[in-house]
């Protein structure tokens, strides 16, 4: 019997984002801007602040980038984002894991400055591999049954699903799936690629535990990687 080929070996994590939906706008004067910039100084960040003109209340948007770029903090309106990015082709990216104790410490030192609750927290991962038109058929297949493969496509699925003990976790799943050229940061032109995007987020209506939102986090992560297991199993 001849041995399954795993096609998918090559599919690598090019983007980690951890998304923290806080109770209020903490950036509301430029010397909230400069607080949250010292409170994050430990980190060697390199900030940069602008006004989003599109928005009545003017609304302050502060992005933090490392000098190498590989992360990026962003705050704006009642959002914080933290995201590791893959930034040279022989790199890859820490476990989701370690991003998340990076991001958790960059938004508690922003919670006890300005004193916010976390409302819902979110996860998303990019993944990516050379599209062979062996991959990009069997891959394109398990979404549609057409013999008439593309050049490019995209499939994206929403799904409501609820978890834990008790079903206290409650969370929107998102995939994504798509053949198209793409061009990392690092890279002087595009590639035809399979990019695979992963995405969880909570959707509570009161305010969740500490503990909640920690189970949500292993929640997520287990399902990242039995995604990403599957796919690469194809």
């Amino acid at each position: 019997m001849v041995a399954k080929t795993n096609i998918f070996m090559d599919f690598n994590n090019i983007t980690q984002r951890i998304g923290f939906f806080i109770s209020k706008e903490i950036l509301k004067t430029p010397a909230d801007v400069t607080d949250a910039i010292k409170e994050l100084s430990d980190y060697s960040f390199l900030p940069s602040a602008e006004t989003d003109d599109d928005d009545e209340n003017q609304s302050l948007r502060l992005e933090l980038t490392t000098k190498d770029k590989k992360h990026i903090v962003i705050v704006q309106g009642k959002n914080i984002n933290v995201i590791r990015n893959k930034m040279a082709d022989e790199e890859i990216l820490d476990s989701i894991q370690k991003h998340l104790d990076t991001a958790s410490g960059i938004m508690e030192k922003l919670k006890v400055k300005f004193g916010f609750e976390v409302a819902n927290v979110a996860v998303e991962c990019d993944y990516l591999t050379e599209a062979t038109e062996f991959a990009s058929k069997t891959l394109y297949k398990k979404y549609m049954s057409d013999d008439d493969i593309p050049v490019a496509w995209r499939f994206n699925r929403l799904y409501k699903r609820t978890a834990g003990v008790a079903n206290e976790i409650i969370c929107m799943e998102h995939e994504s799936c798509m053949r198209d050229d793409v061009q990392l940061r690092y890279e002087d032109k595009p590639t035809d690629r399979l990019i695979m995007e992963l995405s969880w987020g909570t959707v509570f209506e009161k305010t969740p535990t500490e503990e909640l939102i920690s189970a949500s986090f292993r929640y997520f992560f287990e399902q990242t990687t039995a995604k990403i297991q599957l796919y690469n199993g194809l």
